[in-house]
């Protein structure tokens, strides 16, 4: 059972649970390592100056978080010189359900990487569990081609905590998946907003 569960069972008054809620995210946002979020912000720097993209990819809330970031990375700044080139593998349902039906869902992600990544792209994964079959797939693939990974991770970081080249952590209990997807989305914001007003200077 999660923290968050566990709480509300014990105790159901609504503000005292949006407190409970608001204070178990900050504790979870404080969780991670700064320095190795350091690593990622300039990895992605080098993004622009390779003129690379970033792939984004997750499932469920995950896959609205992979789009989310795919649009304010490539559009915050509607400046085409500013902008990064960045997509979501979550996006085209057709070849989406394509793949899993003539192939299997494990490889929903896979397929797009092997037509589409290259050299010094960057492929963002976001997951709560981090045990994703096709998330796993698609490290494994990036693995194979030398391809830069980086993970948006919670709970324990799961399987793909050691397969990426640039996992941020937010550690929380199994099951949280509410601050779980708070803390990837705030992330997103964090970064993005960083790189539109570094680029606006």
């Amino acid at each position: 059972m999660s923290k968050t569960k566990k709480f509300f069972d014990k105790n159901k008054n609504f503000k005292d649970f949006y407190n409970f809620y608001v204070e178990y995210l900050n504790k979870i946002l404080s969780s991670i390592d700064l320095e190795k979020l350091n690593l990622l912000k300039e990895r992605i720097e080098k993004i622009k100056s390779d003129n690379a993209t970033i792939f984004t990819i997750g499932n469920g809330g995950s896959a609205t978080t992979a789009s989310h970031i795919a649009t304010d990375f490539s559009f915050a700044n509607r400046n085409s010189e500013l902008d990064f080139k960045c997509i979501s593998l979550c996006d085209n349902l057709g070849l989406i359900t394509a793949i899993g039906n003539d192939t299997t869902f494990d490889n929903i992600f896979t397929v797009q990487l092997e037509r589409l990544v290259k050299k010094n792209d960057l492929v963002i994964f976001i997951s709560g569990s981090g045990n994703s079959t096709n998330l796993i797939s698609a490290a494994n693939y990036c693995k194979s081609k030398s391809i830069d990974t980086a993970g948006f991770l919670s709970f324990d970081g799961g399987k793909l905590l050691d397969l990426l080249n640039y996992p941020i952590l937010f550690e929380s209990e199994l099951g949280d998946y509410g601050q779980a997807e708070d803390c990837h989305l705030v992330l997103n914001h964090i970064l993005s907003n960083y790189f539109r007003f570094t680029n606006n200077k």
